[in-house]
């Protein structure tokens, strides 16, 4: 069997594959770098089902990754979205309670986010309410203006583009057999060639897990929440996205409505814990 030899390989080719092999190869010209993806087109698992939301870090602990990363990740996003090319539209999130039951839990939410150091956080005044009002149950509500969408579509192809346009050599429908370690050097066996590396970047979401496996770093197990969306053709008055008070459990944020770049108005996602890849 064939053996190729390469500076670096990817696993995985949607948003984090292909911005990867975009900022290796900015940064390293002369390297060989290879992207793999076992699906025919970029993006069929976790980067093209998601919803499309750049969020603020209202949620999540203080000085945690999640924290961390969602600001400085939401940053790069209206940066990076003109200069490549990818529709990105801040459209403003409101975070609402629905009964005076939650609205300690909005309270809480509210002073979680200004740790977080959330930019331009407001209560709604009365006035505000009495619109949303209109159409939504609500008995209290912030708004995060910073919130937005990104055509993740768009970012699939584009990143797909660049990388090819480097020079990356891009390989889709590529199912590993066998993955082996011996040194420095990873050996990749594919159906038809091996591929030898002495750098392998894990970017295969859904499949991580059992990408680090075949290595034998069984340090992590899968755990699986699978989401439905419902697209409406009724339309709201209202612009922004709306979330609720979020479950305690942080399993999802709750069903929120979203709009896409379309401007179509979808509710989701729900929760539910599969250990079956069915969509």
């Amino acid at each position: 069997m064939d053996k190729i030899r390469v500076d670096a390989a990817i696993i995985g080719a949607g948003i984090l594959g292909g911005q990867l092999a975009d900022l290796l190869k900015t940064r390293h010209p002369s390297w060989e770098i290879a992207l793999f993806d076992g699906e025919g087109q970029v993006g069929e698992h976790s980067s093209g089902r998601n919803s499309g939301v750049l969020h603020s870090s209202l949620y999540y602990p203080y000085q945690s990754n999640k924290h961390l990363l969602c600001l400085e990740g939401q940053e790069l996003w209206y940066e990076m979205g003109p200069a490549l090319n990818i529709p990105t539209k801040k459209l403003g999130k409101y975070v609402l309670s629905s009964s005076p039951d939650q609205d300690l839990a909005l309270e809480q939410l509210y002073e979680q986010a200004t740790r977080n150091q959330v930019k331009n956080l407001r209560w709604i005044d009365q006035h505000e309410k009495q619109k949303l009002s209109k159409e939504i149950q609500i008995s209290s509500s912030f708004y995060c203006p910073q919130t937005g969408i990104v055509d993740v579509s768009e970012a699939l192809t584009r990143f797909r583009d660049i990388a090819e346009s480097k020079g990356v050599f891009l390989q889709l429908g590529k199912k590993i057999i066998s993955l082996e370690r011996s040194g420095e050097l990873f050996s990749i066996e594919f159906e038809d060639y091996i591929l030898e590396t002495n750098q392998l970047f894990n970017c295969a979401g859904l499949g991580s897990v059992t990408l680090r496996k075949k290595l034998g770093l069984n340090d992590f197990e899968d755990y699986w929440i699978k989401g439905h969306y419902l697209y409406t053709n009724q339309t709201l008055s209202i612009p922004s996205l709306i979330y609720p008070v979020p479950p305690k459990d942080l399993k999802g944020l709750g069903v929120h409505s979203t709009y896409d770049f379309q401007g179509r108005l979808k509710f989701g996602p729900d929760t539910h814990i599969t250990k079956e890849l069915n969509y």
